[in-house]
């Protein structure tokens, strides 16, 4: 299997708040949170950077509510705007980034509903707010199904519509068995990138075959220790 085949696909939340020195309030700043980007590419070989809706909510304490974000209310159209812009200019050339969402059943939990029409209007509402970033040069969207069980025609309208945008759909799911629900690509929570791997606990070594790697940088971790993890990934990249 040749390198070039492989893809590391990243969620980079944790990696940009520690990078960036300012921890959960850098989504405030968008030129600092390029910064960041930019940093973390330059020693690891990330092809996929994946940017969580979950941890923007973090910008303010109380975290903001889901509502407020998916509405773009208060000032939310303003920052996501300029964080749109300063993503795509951290990583043009270099890797292609991507919105990750939440599966529709937490969202519709902490609007109160969590019946099974109330899952369905949460899928609705994250289908709809993907419509701001048609214009963004995102690549792909990928939505967390690790959790509390989701009907798949809950799922349908967010894949819909990044189907039609020209974005790949993807799905985060514990293991190979789990429904990715119209995806075209898995990410596998259990055979990605560990938190041992990232502190140095424990080696690299993928499942044999495997051409996608998956993970997050978990919190509160030194930078010198996310330089030496990219080493092994660049090894397995090339």
């Amino acid at each position: 299997m040749a390198g070039s085949d492989r893809s590391i696909w990243l969620r980079v939340a944790n990696a940009v708040e520690i990078l960036s020195g300012q921890g959960r309030k850098v989504w405030n700043e968008p030129p600092a949170v390029r910064n960041a980007v930019r940093e973390l590419l330059s020693v690891v070989p990330v092809t996929h950077v994946q940017i969580d809706g979950s941890a923007l909510r973090g910008r303010s304490d109380p975290p903001s509510e889901w509502k407020s974000l998916l509405t773009r209310a208060d000032d939310w159209a303003d920052v996501l705007r300029e964080l749109v812009a300063a993503t795509s200019d951290a990583v043009r050339g270099r890797a292609v980034w991507g919105v990750g969402l939440p599966g529709p059943a937490e969202v519709a939990e902490t609007f109160g509903d969590a019946s099974e029409r109330g899952v369905l209007k949460a899928g609705l509402q994250l289908a709809s707010f993907l419509q701001g970033f048609r214009e963004a040069g995102i690549g792909f969207v990928a939505i967390d199904l690790t959790g509390a069980g989701v009907p798949a025609k809950a799922v349908a309208p967010i894949f819909r519509n990044a189907e039609l945008y020209g974005w790949r759909r993807a799905a985060v799911v514990r293991d190979e068995s789990g429904s990715g629900c119209g995806a075209d690509i898995s990410l596998v929570v259990r055979d990605g990138l560990s938190a041992g791997f990232w502190n140095g606990e424990e080696p690299f070594s993928p499942p044999s075959g495997k051409e996608i790697v998956f993970g997050e940088i978990p919190p509160a971790i030194e930078p010198a220790a996310i330089v030496a993890a990219g080493r092994s990934l660049k090894a397995w990249m090339a």
